[in-house]
């Protein structure tokens, strides 16, 4: 059976964060093989679950620019 990667972010909602985020999302998007997204239900905050596919170094790549962005956390695993 094949490893599955899932990666956690919570991002408080920041229009220019919120932007960021969904640049780097959609640069990534050839590695992120499934997306939810969840909202608070003040909005001030949001959960995006991602199951990841592609190689270590493309996941990495993604890992690396979202650092980038402040309020922002996250976090992976793989089973």
């Amino acid at each position: 059976m094949n490893e599955i990667k899932i990666l956690g972010i919570r991002l408080r909602q920041q229009s220019e964060s919120t932007l960021q985020l969904q640049n780097i999302l959609t640069k990534h998007g050839c590695v992120i093989k499934t997306r939810l997204g969840l909202n608070d239900t003040d909005g001030n905050e949001g959960i995006i679950i991602l199951e990841l596919t592609g190689s270590d170094t493309e996941i990495k790549s993604l890992e690396n620019e979202l650092n980038k962005i402040s309020g922002l956390k996250h976090a992976a695993m793989n089973l």
